[in-house]
């Protein structure tokens, strides 16, 4: 797909149907997860990748307070998405690798010396590669947090300490128009008001 439409065309998903992604859509999925950019190569991120109804299972388990569910019963047909890919990531990949001796007089070797964490950011690109080869694909996903119980995740999943869980990518097909929530409720911002030439708020342009 042209590029710009696939920027067009992403958008977060919450409403899917159950039908099964086919192995080459998964295992094309897991690639693109993997071409984000790493700082100094460090190769931090990973990804629990599930698949199976007795997995997902689990994880909506874990995840879902059913208290919350009845009261907001839209989301229901987000666990129907035949895909999840949990976004995994933590500085210890990170330090290592600026320890290293072409890297470790930068000093980030140590957590405290990073401004902005990239074992952070790098998830975050990763998670929006795989959102656009969803596109790509002719599927749709959507990114959400993990907000509770990610001890009990990890210890479910046996997934490493040094690892966060940073969010989830749903993936599958839409079961409908599902602008549900804040893109319905708040209109887009001026690229203008976003987009600042020389000084911030000084010489805005429309770009």
């Amino acid at each position: 797909m042209e590029f710009d439409l696939v920027l067009q065309k992403r958008k977060m998903c919450r409403s899917f149907r159950d039908d099964a992604l086919t192995d080459a859509e998964i295992t094309s999925l897991a690639r693109a997860a993997l071409r984000g950019p790493s700082a100094g190569f460090s190769q931090g991120i990973e990804y629990l990748i599930l698949t199976t109804e007795q997995d997902r299972r689990r994880f909506w388990e874990n995840q879902v307070d059913v208290d919350w569910l009845s009261r907001n019963p839209s989301h229901r047909d987000t666990q129907a998405a035949p895909l999840l890919m949990v976004v995994l990531s933590g500085p210890t990949a990170y330090l290592t690798r600026y320890a290293m001796p072409d890297k470790g007089s930068s000093g980030l070797h140590s957590i405290e010396n990073w401004p902005v964490p990239f074992w952070i950011f790098d998830a975050g690109a990763s998670a929006m590669a795989v959102l656009l080869k969803a596109v790509d694909l002719g599927l749709a996903a959507g990114f959400f947090g993990i907000f509770r119980n990610q001890g009990d995740l990890a210890v479910k999943f046996n997934i490493p300490a040094e690892l966060i869980p940073v969010g989830v990518i749903a993936v599958g097909h839409a079961k409908s128009d599902n602008r549900l929530g804040s893109a319905k409720a708040i209109p887009r911002r001026d690229p203008a008001t976003q987009l600042h030439a020389g000084e911030y708020g000084k010489g805005s342009k429309s770009r």
